[in-house]
C-alpha cells in the first residue's frame, strides 16, 4: 500500500518584499502533511511450562528499553530498531526448566504488522525415588546419594529427590545399629544414571539383620560375676561384669567363654568349666550360656613356737599354682587353693644364737571349705662367738694406700677392694653389699660373693682373693662419690655382734676424694737419623702401644696422641752411653722443634737404636719434651718413664739411676704400697720397684703417682696454660754439660714466645755490631735425666722487634767458670768493630731436588749458613734442623719453607720440591 501525500505549493509574490529565513520556515512547515504508523509491535509466545509456572524472559532494546515477560504477550508501541529477547531457566517443585533459545534478536520496524518471537521451555533435570525397607521400627536408614559436581544428599527414609543434574550417581547404605543388633543393606552400594525428565529413576535399599547376641549367666557365687572373659571372631573380647549379662551386636560365629578363679573372702571360687564355647546365629533371640562356680579353697593355720618374742621365724610355705609365702610368726593362711602344701622351717639367727625349726619340712593337705593345721617348733642349736667386721675398703686405679689416701681420677676405671675380717677360725662365706652414692643419692648397689670358703683373720693386700672385689666403670667414678659396705647384709650368719658389720661402722657413706684431671696430649715424632739411615717406628697404627704403660700407671683419664711428620736429624749415630751426645742433640732438637711450632702438647721423639742395651730414652725433668727408642713392648715402659720426668719426677734410687730423688720414701725404690693393673686385673707387690728407677719389675709408687697428680693439676695439659699469641721471635737454643757448651744457630720464627721459667747462673746476650745490648737472659736450663755426667738444655723463643732484628749481630752464651761461647752473623763479620748499623743478611744460595722414596735433597752454602730450619709450608711441621750444607728430608705435602741461619740472623725462602 502506498501512502498518500500532498504537496503544498506556495507561490509567493515578492513584489519587492524581502522574507527572512524564520518566516520562510514557518510558511514551509505549515505546508507539510504525512499519514501511516511510526512504531512497531512484538508478539512474544512462551510455551512448555506447567500451568501456574511463570517464565523468566527479558526484552531489551533502543533507548534503554527493558521489559520483563512471564507468559505470552503482545508488546506494542516499540520504537523501530533491534531488540534482544533473553530467557532464563525456571525451577519449581518438579525440577528445572531450560529455555530455548536462551537469547534471540528481533528487528522492529514502524509497521502495523507485529513481529513474532517464541521461547520454548523444557525440563533439563531429572529425579530419583529411593525406597528404604527393612529398617527396624523406631530407626532410620543411613543412606547417602552422591553425584556430579560434589553433590551429596543424606536419605533416612523413602524419599523422591528432584532437580538432579543428569549423570552418574552412587547410592551408599551404611549399617544401622540399635541396642538389639545391627542391620545392613543387602546391596550396600548402587550405581545409577539420572536422565532429564519428569519421571524419577527408582531405587530400593533393603536392610536385613546381620548380628546375633549372647546371654551369659554366672551362678554359684555369693556376689559378683566372677572372672569371665568372652572372645570371638575378629578379635572380639569382653569381660563379664554383671549376671546375667547380654552381649549384643555380635558377629555370627563361635565364641569362647573362659572363666578363672575368683576370690570372695574368705574363699576362692573356681569354675566347674574353665572354658566353653557357644555358637551365635543371626537373630534377635540371644544364645544362652551359664558359668557355674564352686568353692575351691580352704585355710591353713601354721603355729610357730619356741622363739623369743622379739625373734622372727622363717617358715616357707609353698603349694599349688606357684603359691609361696614366708611366715615370721603363727598365722592362718586364708583362701588357699585345695591341694598339698609344703612347710619348711628355715634356721633363724639372732645375734650369737641360732635356732632350728622342727620338723624341718612337712606337708599338709588343704581341702575346699576346711582348715588344715601345722606346727613348727624352734629350739636353740648353737651360740656363736664369731664376729665379722670390715677392716677397710678402697678403690685403686693404679696404686692406693690401705687408708685410701691416694686421690681418684674422675672418668678412669677402678677396682674396689673390701677387706672383711673374722675374729676366729671359721667356715663362713658372707656376702658384702656395697652401695654407691652421688652426694645423698643412691646410684648403684652391688652384692659381692665371698672369694673363698672362710673369712681371713688379718687383712692381706698382697692376695687378691683375700678381699671382696668389684671392677668399677669409669662412668661411676666422679666427684662427690661416696661408698658404704655391709658384710652379711641379710643377717644369715650367727655373730656375737651385728652392730659392727658396716664400713664406716657408723653406717654413714664414706666420701671419696675424686678429682678431675686433664687428658694428656702427646705428639710422637718419628726421628730419621742421617748418620745410619734408620727411622724410629712410630705410626698411627702402633702409637697406642707406646701409651699402654703410661695409661696404666699415671693419673690421667685419657690421652690424645698424634704422629708428626718424619723429622730428620744430622746427629751422629746413637751410642748406648751417649758418649757422642747424639741423644742429647736429638732431645735438644725435639725441644727446639716444639718451640718453633708453638705447641702446648708433650713432644716425644721416637728413635731406632742399633744396640739392645744402654740408654733407651731421654727426657727433661719438668718440661714436656722427651726421646725414646722404638723397641716394643719395652718402648711403652720407656715412654712412661720419660713422661714421668716431663711431669717433674726425678729418678727413684735403684739400679744406678742418676740424680735420685732424696725425698723418695721407700728404701731401694720399692713401690711400698700394693699396685693394681686395671687392664689385666692383677696385683703388683709392695716389693716391686718404682718405674722411675732402673730396677724391675716396675710399677708406680703412691708417692710418685700423687706427685704427678699434684703437678698436672685439674686444668688443661701441662704447658697449655697462659700461652701467648704467636709473634716474631728469635729461637735461641743449645746445651750445657760438663764437657761441652753448645750454642746452636739462631732462627727468626713466628711462634709463641717461650722465656726462661726461672733465673739461673747461665746467661745469653744478644748484641748489635757496635756491642750494644739487644737483650740478656739469665736462666737455669732444663735438667735432662738419664744422661751420664749431667746435661742441661735450653730453648727460648725471644720476642724480637723489627729494629732489634735489623741490628742483631752476635749471640753470647756465658757459663760460670767456662769460656764464653759466641756466634756472630756472617754478614756482620765484615762490619768494623764499634760500628752500630743494620746488618744485611746474605744470600743462602741453595738448591732443592728430588731424592726419591718420598724424600727431598737440599744443598746450600754452609760456610755462610751453617744450619737450615726445614718446614712443611702447608702444615708448619718442622722436618729438620739441617746442618753441613747438604741434607735429605721427608717430602712435604706441598711446598718447603727453608729458613737459613747465618748463626745469628736468618733468611726464609719457600720452594716447590
Amino acid at each position: 500500500m502506498r501512502a498518500r501525500s500532498r504537496l503544498c505549493s506556495l507561490r509567493l509574490a515578492t513584489r519587492g518584499l524581502l522574507l527572512g529565513p524564520a518566516l520562510a520556515g514557518v510558511i514551509l512547515s505549515a505546508c507539510k502533511d504525512s499519514s501511516g504508523p511510526t512504531s512497531g509491535t512484538l508478539t512474544l509466545t512462551v510455551s512448555g511450562l506447567p500451568s501456574g509456572v511463570a517464565g523468566s524472559v527479558m526484552v531489551t532494546g533502543p533507548s534503554s528499553y527493558t521489559k520483563s515477560v512471564s507468559s505470552g504477550e503482545s508488546i506494542a508501541g516499540l520504537t523501530p530498531g533491534s531488540y534482544t529477547v533473553a530467557a532464563s531457566s525456571v525451577t519449581d517443585a518438579s525440577g528445572t526448566y531450560g529455555a530455548s533459545p536462551a537469547s534471540q534478536t528481533v528487528t522492529i520496524a514502524a509497521s502495523a504488522t507485529p513481529v513474532p518471537a517464541t521461547v520454548s521451555y523444557a525440563l533439563i533435570t531429572g529425579g530419583m525415588t529411593v525406597t528404604i525397607a527393612g529398617v527396624p521400627t523406631g530407626s532410620t536408614g543411613a543412606v547417602t546419594l552422591t553425584g556430579p559436581g560434589g553433590y551429596t544428599h543424606p536419605i533416612t527414609a523413602t524419599e523422591t529427590i528432584v532437580g538432579l543434574t543428569p549423570g552418574a550417581y552412587s547410592l551408599n547404605a551404611s549399617p544401622v545399629t540399635t541396642s538389639a543388633g545391627r542391620w545392613g543393606a543387602t546391596t550396600p552400594t548402587q550405581q545409577l544414571t539420572i536422565t532429564a525428565g519428569a519421571t524419577p529413576t527408582p531405587a530400593t535399599v533393603t536392610y536385613a539383620l546381620e548380628t546375633g547376641s549372647l546371654t551369659i549367666t554366672v551362678a554359684g557365687l555369693p556376689s559378683g560375676a566372677g572372672s569371665v572373659v568372652v572372645t570371638g571372631p575378629g578379635g572380639y573380647t569382653q569381660a563379664i561384669t554383671a549376671t546375667p549379662s547380654t552381649l549384643a551386636v555380635l558377629a555370627p560365629g563361635t565364641y569362647t567363654i573362659a572363666a578363672a578363679n575368683t576370690v570372695i573372702a574368705p574363699n576362692t571360687y573356681g569354675p566347674t568349666q574353665a572354658s566353653q564355647t557357644a555358637t551365635v546365629a543371626i537373630g534377635l533371640t540371644p544364645t544362652a550360656a551359664t558359668v557355674t562356680y564352686a568353692v575351691v579353697s580352704g585355710q591353713l593355720t601354721v603355729t610357730v613356737a619356741g622363739l623369743p618374742g622379739s625373734v622372727n621365724a622363717s617358715v616357707a610355705v609353698t603349694g599349688p599354682n606357684g603359691y609361696s609365702q614366708t611366715l615370721t610368726a603363727t598365722q592362718t593362711l586364708t583362701n588357699v587353693l585345695a591341694g598339698t602344701y609344703t612347710i619348711v622351717a628355715n634356721p633363724v639367727v639372732n645375734g650369737a644364737t641360732s635356732y632350728a625349726g622342727a620338723p624341718a619340712s612337712q606337708t599338709k593337705a588343704v581341702t575346699a571349705g576346711a582348715t588344715a593345721t601345722a606346727t613348727v617348733t624352734y629350739s636353740v642349736t648353737v651360740t656363736s662367738t664369731l664376729n665379722l667386721t670390715i677392716a677397710g675398703l678402697y678403690i685403686t686405679q693404679s696404686t692406693q694406700t690401705f687408708a685410701g689416701a691416694v686421690p681418684l681420677i674422675a672418668g678412669r676405671a677402678g677396682e674396689l677392694r673390701v677387706f672383711v675380717l673374722a675374729n676366729q677360725t671359721n667356715s663362713a662365706a658372707p656376702a658384702v653389699r656395697v652401695r654407691f652414692y652421688s652426694g645423698s643419692t643412691l646410684v648403684q648397689t652391688n652384692t659381692l660373693t665371698a672369694p673363698s670358703s672362710s673369712v681371713v683373720l688379718a687383712a692381706n693386700e698382697a692376695v687378691l682373693a683375700s678381699s671382696w672385689n668389684l671392677a668399677l666403670p669409669a662412668s661411676l667414678i666422679q666427684p662427690n662419690l661416696k661408698v658404704l659396705a655391709d658384710v652379711d647384709p641379710t643377717g644369715g650368719i650367727a655373730e656375737s655382734n651385728k652392730a659392727d658389720n658396716s664400713f664406716p661402722v657408723n653406717g654413714t657413706a664414706l666420701a671419696l676424694d675424686v678429682r678431675t684431671a686433664p687428658v694428656l696430649n702427646v705428639t710422637f715424632i718419628p726421628v730419621s737419623q742421617t748418620a745410619n739411615g734408620v727411622t724410629g717406628n712410630v705410626t698411627a697404627a702402633n702409637v697406642d702401644q707406646f701409651m699402654a704403660r703410661t695409661m696404666k700407671v699415671w693419673p690421667i683419664p685419657g690421652y690424645s696422641a698424634i704422629v708428626h711428620a718424619v723429622f730428620t736429624t744430622s746427629a751422629p749415630a746413637l751410642q748406648s752411653d751417649d758418649a757422642n751426645r747424639a741423644w742429647s742433640q736429638i732431645l735438644g732438637e725435639i725441644s727446639g722443634l716444639r718451640g718453633v711450632e708453638g705447641s702446648a702438647r708433650d713432644y716425644y721423639g721416637v728413635v731406632h737404636a742399633t744396640y739392645g742395651s744402654g740408654i733407651a730414652g731421654l727426657g727433661y725433668v719438668g718440661y714436656p719434651a722427651a726421646v725414646g727408642w722404638d723397641y716394643l713392648p719395652s718402648g711403652d715402659g720407656v715412654t712412661a718413664h720419660e713422661l714421668g720426668h716431663n711431669f717433674g719426677r726425678a729418678h727413684a734410687p735403684c739400679g744406678g739411676a742418676s740424680g735420685p730423688d732424696p725425698s723418695y720414701p721407700y728404701a731401694n725404690a720399692i713401690i711400698g704400697m700394693t699396685g693394681f693393673d686395671i687392664i689385666t686385673g692383677t696385683l703388683h707387690q709392695t716389693s716391686d720397684f718404682d718405674l722411675m728407677s732402673y730396677c724391675n719389675p716396675a710399677w708406680v709408687s703412691d708417692y710418685n703417682y700423687s706427685a704427678v697428680l699434684a703437678a698436672r693439676g685439674t686444668g688443661p695439659d701441662i704447658g697449655a696454660a697462659a700461652i701467648a699469641a704467636p709473634q716474631r721471635t728469635l729461637l735461641v737454643w743449645g746445651r750445657i754439660s760438663n764437657d761441652e757448651i753448645v750454642l746452636e744457630p739462631a732462627f727468626v720464627v713466628t711462634t709463641r714466645p717461650l722465656m726462661p721459667a726461672r733465673t739461673g747462673p747461665y746467661r745469653v746476650d744478644a748484641v748489635d755490631a757496635g756491642g750494644a745490648s739487644i737483650f740478656s737472659l739469665a736462666f737455669a736450663g732444663e735438667e735432662v735425666a738419664d744422661v751420664p755426667g749431667g746435661v742441661r738444655l735450653f730453648s727460648f723463643a725471644v720476642p724480637l722487634t723489627a729494629d732489634a732484628e735489623s741490628r742483631l749481630a752476635e749471640l753470647r752464651l756465658t757459663v760460670p767458670g767456662r769460656a764464653p761461647r759466641a756466634l756472630r752473623s756472617a754478614a756482620a763479620m765484615a762490619t768494623p768493630p764499634g760500628v752500630r748499623r743494620a746488618v744485611v743478611p746474605m744470600d743462602p744460595q741453595a738448591s732443592v731436588s728430588s731424592a726419591g722414596d718420598g724424600r727431598v735433597q737440599l744443598t746450600w752454602n754452609a760456610a755462610t749458613h751453617p744450619m737450615v730450619l726445614v718446614r712443611d709450608a702447608t702444615t708448619g711441621e718442622v722436618l729438620s734442623f739441617a746442618r753441613g750444607g747438604a741434607a735429605t728430608v721427608a717430602r712435604p705435602r706441598g711446598d718447603l719453607e727453608l729458613t737459613f741461619s747465618d748463626q745469628v740472623r736468618s733468611t726464609t725462602r719457600t720452594v716447590r720440591p
